[in-house]
């Protein structure tokens, strides 16, 4: 399970979130804003008051949206770079004694 550890609030009801894997992810919730209880993030002020909580994130109103769907749907900001580890993090020689 993903965990968020913060959000901002950005132009175009989109959010930039951090996870605790470090990644930076955008994502944007305009899809969810015709839908059910999110209808009421169409007010900007009550959308600026995103906030992290049980590691997602909330509003008032009891809003909140699952970690994972944020993770899914989102895109990379900062993407992780994967490369092999430096070289100066060499493995020890087992060396054979007689």
């Amino acid at each position: 399970m993903h965990k968020i550890i913060s959000v901002k609030t950005c132009a175009n009801f989109r959010l930039e979130l951090m996870f605790d894997t470090g990644e930076e992810r955008l994502f944007d919730m305009t899809p969810f804003l015709e839908k059910g209880i999110f209808t009421q993030l169409k007010d900007e002020n009550l959308f600026k008051q995103a906030h992290i909580l049980w590691d997602t994130v909330c509003w008032p109103n009891e809003l909140d949206i699952s970690p994972d769907t944020l993770y899914l749907r989102s895109e990379p900001i900062n993407p992780i770079n994967n490369a092999e580890p430096s070289s100066h993090f060499k493995k020890p020689r087992h060396e054979r004694r007689i």
